[in-house]
């Protein structure tokens, strides 16, 4: 026999005389099984659960991902506003719209209009004639729904009319247009009009 300090396994023969088993004992192993005690009769059935515990190892090591964003500022316009057909001697405030739709990749944007012309500057011509009241602007977007009319400004002091506080990718725009016409005010036959310049600019640098 060989002798342990571990639990073992006896087993005994018909006449009662214990049988011999060799066990092996591992002290400095921490993957040795356990070996439960257990004492065998004559007629007896053996059985046993035997357990393993094993170690595990692991490594972890950090992994960087990026993606960019470019310098974007995008405006889109729709269909050209138009205010129909004026009606001389009525006093009448004519409303027109068109959509918009912006973007922008800066931490702020201003939407701003202007005319740029030196000809009755802020004003809507039809040849060498103007209409006596300025032309009026303004833009609404789901954040802003009550902003007012101002007369358009000129390229040296253009009219802000929304500004972002972050970036936004497609954010539709309304924009309005109102001219006021006095039933005093002479109205020259064919069309009045002018060509505006829409500004979509940040202060960041």
């Amino acid at each position: 026999t060989v002798s342990t300090d571990q639990p073992g396994i006896q087993f005994y023969s018909s006449n009662g005389n214990a049988v011999a088993l060799e066990t092996q004992h591992f002290p400095d192993s921490p993957n040795h099984p356990e070996f439960p005690s257990t004492v065998l009769r004559p007629g007896e059935t053996y059985k046993t659960t035997t357990v393993y515990s094993f170690g595990t190892d692991a490594t972890s090591v950090d992994s960087h991902i990026s993606g960019a964003v470019p310098s974007t500022l995008g405006l889109t316009l729709g269909t050209h506003a138009s205010f129909g057909t004026f009606t001389p001697g009525a006093t009448t405030t004519y409303e027109a719209s068109m959509p918009a739709s912006v973007t922008s990749s800066y931490s702020d944007a201003t939407l701003s209009i202007s005319d740029p012309s030196a000809v009755a500057n802020g004003h809507l011509v039809n040849g060498a004639f103007s209409l006596p009241e300025p032309l009026q602007a303004r833009a609404r977007n789901a954040a802003n729904t009550a902003t007012t009319y101002a007369n358009v400004g000129s390229s040296a002091s253009p009219l802000p009319l929304l500004t972002w506080n972050g970036p936004v990718s497609n954010n539709p725009v309304t924009l309005g247009f109102s001219q006021p016409i006095k039933a005093t005010d002479p109205l020259l036959r064919g069309t009045y009009n002018k060509t505006l310049t829409l500004t979509l600019s940040t202060t960041t640098p």
